[in-house]
């Protein structure tokens, strides 16, 4: 477990509701580089971009490189994530 600190005015910001949250993960690989119009949405404390987003896409775009799985039944900020990918995916 590690601090997140989410990015203001991302997708990821408005779904969690918070400014930093405690990441579940096991980091094996990680993303030097975000490809074409990709952006960060969230970082940890070493720099490693930790969420990232796709503005400019029709849906809701927003990848994360942990667990909240793990967390997100004693998280309600990880709750409030989950409930937002649910929300889009039925708007869709």
């Amino acid at each position: 477990m590690h601090p997140v600190t989410i990015r203001p005015g991302t997708r990821m910001a408005e779904a969690v509701g918070a400014e930093k949250v405690e990441a579940s993960c096991f980091h094996h690989q990680r993303a030097e580089r975000l490809g074409n119009g990709l952006t960060t949405a969230a970082t940890a404390d070493d720099g490693t971009i930790e969420a990232l987003e796709l503005p400019s896409s029709r849906g809701w775009f927003v990848a994360v490189q942990w667990h909240p799985e793990d967390t997100a039944r004693h998280d309600p900020s990880l709750r409030k994530l989950f409930s937002a990918l649910v929300r889009h995916a039925g708007s869709g």
